[in-house]
């Protein structure tokens, strides 16, 4: 098994913090059978003049490679492959957007 380093997929910012998705953790080497924990792949906030990083949601390794990010005046969203999430900026429980299971979504565009 082999681990990297948390890398940034998607980023997204508004006026007062910076969003992103991340996708790390270990992930099964060719011949040895086992996946650990992406617990690295995530959802993430941190204001923009710095301070500790916020995890909004915690993403699966095996869907953490497609997560994108945006925000918009209220909310925050986010995929993670088939999938749209949204959480209020305030914070609150994370709600199912927009799903369809037999498609992936490549991106979040707001209008």
């Amino acid at each position: 098994m082999s681990w990297w380093t948390p890398v940034i997929t998607s980023l997204a910012v508004d006026a007062t913090h910076v969003y992103y998705t991340t996708t790390g953790g270990a992930y099964t080497v060719v011949g040895q059978g086992a996946t650990g924990p992406g617990s690295a792949s995530g959802v993430w906030r941190v204001d923009k003049c710095g301070g500790a990083q916020v995890e909004l949601a915690s993403l699966t390794s095996q869907s953490a490679y497609m997560a994108t990010v945006q925000v918009d005046s209220s909310h925050v969203y986010w995929s993670d492959g088939s999938t749209v999430y949204r959480q209020a900026l305030a914070g609150g429980p994370v709600d199912v957007f927009a799903t369809d299971p037999g498609r992936t979504v490549d991106g979040i565009f707001l209008d």
